[in-house]
């Protein structure tokens, strides 16, 4: 926009007035200018529009659909073992903690053969539970999670 006297010319339609550029293809807003960049660790592209957008966003901020990563379902640090042989062992052997070897849990483990008849079976009612809701971690602390 040009400045005549006190009038503030618009400028010829079709074009707009340019923002100046900061490192890394953003302006001085912050906001992002181009498209071409590349995507960081920490980041994805939106499944829908292409856009790249933080992993951890649950909403994609240009066509608002909901990512696929983000979320705890899709997590990058839940356990690699599986959810259903957790389940299954939980279910037919859990009485005696063999779910709880199979996460690496080997001390609870073996606590649940000696005592888990002590409680009568709420020990292992619990546990079935957890694992079924996705709520049981392995030995590294990571949630065993069922993969979609």
């Amino acid at each position: 926009m040009k400045k005549c006297g006190n009038v503030m010319e618009e400028p010829p339609s079709g074009t707009m007035p340019q923002v100046p550029k900061a490192e890394g293809g953003r302006n001085f807003k912050g906001e992002n200018m181009s498209d071409d960049r590349t995507k960081l660790p920490d980041e994805i592209f939106c499944s829908s529009c292409g856009a790249i957008i933080k992993r951890a966003a649950e909403l994609c901020p240009k066509c608002g659909v909901r990512n696929r990563a983000g979320g705890p379902a899709f997590s990058a640090d839940a356990s690699d073992k599986d959810w259903l042989t957790a389940l299954l062992l939980c279910i037919f052997v859990g009485c005696l903690g063999v779910h709880r070897f199979y996460l690496g849990r080997t001390a609870s483990g073996v606590c649940m053969i000696l005592f888990g008849w002590l409680t009568l079976g709420i020990w292992w009612l619990i546990d079935v539970i957890m694992v079924a809701c996705g709520n049981f971690k392995d030995a590294e602390g990571k949630p065993v999670m069922r993969r979609f």
